[in-house]
């Protein structure tokens, strides 16, 4: 999710015959990892209002996470695990390896660090796994304590959305001795027995975990003491807020019934919304290079946020396609 979070993988310049750069009117292709509904999909994206199809991977569940680390994307598909695929070549993505616990719990994201992949696992929690050899992936540890439903790495710390248990860090240093440091709980304080809080995904800046909570909104967390993380901020969306990003002094947050509500956290303890627009819904957001790119049931939404007051729709690729979740390296 914020991938520390977000930048964009551009592919080196190609080169012409007598070795020199190719045409200026040859512009380097930026890639988007798109999963959904049938698999994962790679687009260029380097013109935003006309974006390509250039390879895709079939799986038989939804991708409901994508990351990227050199040549290989590491795909979270629920019950069928994660999936290790080559994307050396975008044109023709290739499975090397696969890991699952069985179908009974979810794989729903993954973060990567060197030679390890930690997947926030549903009920089986946290599972860290060596990928030094992707085509056979061995199983480090799990901390399966608490539901972990989103994970995000900064440092020696693994950040993980708990459900309903809040949020929990978790020092990495050495990751087959992991351990939980410390947890709290998340609470919007939405007065009704209708809603439950129930931490989704989180992002990390500086000495706060941003949050999404679903029908809680946005929590805010205090982690410049990792054992002893603490809510200091929230902001309830009207529905359900599961995807978010940062870009300057906002949170982007993602409800999924709503559209995106762009959120100021200048002041961590007093968030409030800037503004909201209705040009996309989804379960993720990710932003680089001042546009946002979020997954929906219509397609890749690209939108141009260097103007916060003013989202403007850039693009969309496969209006058709159910997509749950994106990577830019």
């Amino acid at each position: 999710m914020l991938l520390a979070l977000s930048t964009i993988l551009v592919a080196a310049s190609c080169s012409n015959g007598s070795g020199g750069s190719a045409g200026e009117d040859e512009a380097a292709p930026v890639y988007a990892y798109i999963g959904g509904s049938t698999g994962l999909d790679i687009v260029n994206v380097a013109d935003p209002a006309s974006p390509v199809l250039v390879g895709s991977y079939a799986t038989a569940q939804y991708v409901l996470d994508v990351k990227v680390s050199g040549d290989l994307a590491v795909l979270s598909t629920g019950s069928q695990g994660v999936f290790f695929v080559d994307v050396s070549d975008p044109t023709s993505p290739t499975l090397k390896g696969r890991y699952t616990v069985g179908t009974w719990t979810n794989a729903k994201e993954t973060e990567i660090s060197g030679d390890y992949a930690y997947i926030a696992y549903d009920s089986q929690g946290l599972v860290i796994l060596n990928i030094s050899n992707p085509a056979s992936p061995s199983y480090v540890m799990s901390i399966s304590k608490y539901t972990a439903t989103g994970v995000t790495l900064s440092g020696n710390y693994a950040y993980v959305a708990l459900a309903t248990s809040g949020f929990g860090v978790v020092d990495v240093s050495t990751p087959s001795s992991a351990a939980y440091v410390g947890t709290c709980a998340c609470n919007s304080n939405k007065n009704s027995s209708t809603y439950q809080d129930s931490a989704q995904q989180c992002v990390v800046s500086g000495n706060y975990a941003y949050v999404t909570e679903g029908s809680g909104g946005l929590a805010i967390v205090d982690i410049s003491t990792p054992a002893s993380p603490s809510q200091v901020g929230y902001y309830v969306t009207p529905d359900f807020a599961r995807g978010i990003d940062l870009s300057g002094d906002f949170a982007y947050v993602t409800d999924i019934y709503n559209g995106i509500y762009v959120i100021g956290v200048s002041t961590p303890t007093a968030p409030s919304q800037y503004n909201f627009s209705d040009l996309a819904m989804g379960d993720q957001l990710l932003i680089t290079g001042g546009k946002a790119y979020v997954p929906t049931y219509e397609g890749l939404k690209i939108i141009d946020i260097s103007n916060p007051a003013s989202p403007a729709l850039k693009g969309t690729y496969g209006a058709s396609n159910y997509y749950c979740s994106v990577y830019l390296e």
